[in-house]
C-alpha cells in the first residue's frame, strides 16, 4: 500500500495508515468475508492525492482452465459521514483471470498401450515448477509446497491446470519400467493468451 503524490510514491505502515481484515465494513450493506478488506484511517492518508493498492494471487485447484476464465472482483467501500450508516457507498471493479492447462499422453510407440510411472517436469525457463496432485480428480495443480515430479497414471495420462500464458519446457525425467528416454527428451510448449 502506498499514498501517492505526483510520481512518488510512499509505503504506508499496516496498523498505522490501515488495517486488514477478511470482512467488508457494517452498512455497506454486504458485509460477507472476502479474500482481505483494507481499512485506512484518513488522518494518516489525507495528504495524498492517492492511494495505491498492490497484491498478487495464486489461482487455486479449482480454477477454470479455458476461456471462461475466473472472475476476480474488487470493491471500493466508501462513506463521507462516519457517523451516518446509510451513507457507504460501493464501486466494483471487476476483472477475468486466465489459466492454461496441458495434457500429456505416454504411450508405447507400437502397441499405443498406455505406459504409467513415466515422470516428467516442467519448467519456465531455468526454474523447474511444483505441483501437487488432487488426491479425487488426479490434476496436477501449481503449488509453491509441491514437487517438481509429475507422474503418469495407468491410463498413461498427465493433466495439469493452472499455467499463465508463456513458453514452457516439458521434460521426460524418468521412462516407465523396460524402456528407456527418449533421446530428445524435451519438448517446448506455448500457450497463447485471451486477453481483455
Amino acid at each position: 500500500m502506498y499514498g501517492v503524490n505526483g510520481s512518488t510514491e510512499t509505503p504506508l505502515a499496516k496498523g498505522t495508515a490501515f488495517t486488514q481484515s477478511t470482512t467488508r465494513p457494517t452498512g455497506t450493506g454486504d458485509e460477507r468475508n472476502v479474500t482481505f478488506a483494507l481499512s485506512f484511517d484518513y488522518d494518516k492518508i489525507k495528504s495524498y492525492e492517492s492511494i495505491k493498492v498492490t497484491y498478487s494471487a495464486v489461482l487455486n485447484k479449482d480454477a477454470v482452465t479455458g476461456a471462461d476464465g475466473n472472475q476476480n472482483t474488487a470493491y471500493l467501500d466508501y462513506n463521507n459521514n462516519p457517523y451516518q450508516a446509510d451513507s457507504w457507498k460501493t464501486k466494483d471493479d471487476e476483472t477475468t483471470v486466465y489459466t492454461y492447462g496441458i495434457e500429456v499422453v505416454k504411450v508405447d510407440e507400437k502397441t499405443k498401450k498406455p505406459l504409467a510411472g513415466a515422470e516428467f517436469s516442467i519448467s519456465d525457463g531455468t526454474t523447474a515448477i511444483q505441483f501437487s496432485q488432487d488426491a479425487n480428480t488426479k490434476v496436477y495443480y501449481k503449488d509453491v509446497n509441491g514437487s517438481t515430479t509429475l507422474t503418469t497414471g495407468s491410463d498413461g495420462k498427465i493433466n495439469v491446470k493452472g499455467l499463465d500464458e508463456g513458453t514452457y519446457t516439458l521434460t521426460e525425467t524418468k521412462a516407465p519400467g523396460g524402456y528407456l528416454l527418449p533421446t530428445n527428451n524435451t519438448v517446448e510448449c506455448q500457450w497463447c493468451g485471451y486477453h481483455r
